[in-house]
């Protein structure tokens, strides 16, 4: 009934608004879904990692931006960034990771603190703590940026996985239950379908019932 479906909706977000990861497809395993992508962007599968995204630029230099899907913030609150990088042969220029806020116009406000990639960090997970959303901020995005990034002639690739953006000033470990919200949104969504399908069911009971009690039957029996 929906009285019982509300209960579950209200539990199941309570258990998962803490440590809540608000990245889409946070680590490749549904492809570029849920990502905004140059053509050079794809996923790659390590029979060791798993999945991550994946960027080749070996003897070349690339300027360009990979971002997720926007996700819902609130204005003024912590939140954390984390994430695995995978990082070899880069000569120079920089590779930044960080949280770009806008408002309710989708319009871009500020970034966050940004994480800067070495190589040394490769396969390390990395994070940023503690940092506050723009005071006028409606949604996130997770934001890597390539500038004037050089690869090495030989060899050169960029990977990360297991993205997460969490409200709180500390991160915490990996979940990958961004989908879990568009589950309980369908809860939701169905929760309202049945509540309708129970109006009009009873709304139907009480015109039935009416037309039954504005007549009389009567039964003749010839014997």
């Amino acid at each position: 009934n929906t009285n019982a479906i509300a209960t579950l909706n209200t539990s199941l977000t309570a258990s998962y608004q803490v440590g809540q990861n608000r990245v889409m497809n946070s680590t490749g395993s549904k492809g570029l879904t849920y990502w905004t992508n140059p053509s050079s962007w794809t996923t790659y599968t390590h029979p060791l990692w798993g999945t991550w995204f994946d960027r080749l630029f070996t003897n070349t230099t690339v300027s360009e931006v990979f971002y997720s899907d926007e996700f819902t913030v609130s204005p003024g609150e912590s939140y954390s960034l984390s994430f695995v990088p995978y990082l070899a042969g880069l000569d120079s220029g920089s590779i930044t990771v960080s949280v770009y806020w806008y408002n309710s116009s989708h319009t871009q406000l500020s970034a966050s603190t940004a994480v800067t990639l070495t190589s040394a960090m490769s396969r390390t997970r990395q994070k940023a703590d503690n940092i506050v959303s723009h005071g006028s901020a409606a949604y996130g995005r997770f934001v890597l940026t390539m500038t004037s990034a050089v690869g090495n002639a030989s060899y050169a690739e960029l990977g990360f996985w297991q993205a997460k953006v969490e409200m709180g000033a500390l991160s915490s470990a990996w979940r990958d239950d961004a989908t879990f919200e568009s589950a309980l949104a369908s809860i939701v969504t169905n929760a309202s379908a049945i509540a309708t399908e129970t109006s009009a069911r009873a709304t139907a009971d009480t015109t039935i019932s009416a037309s039954l009690g504005a007549g009389s039957i009567n039964l003749v029996i010839n014997s």
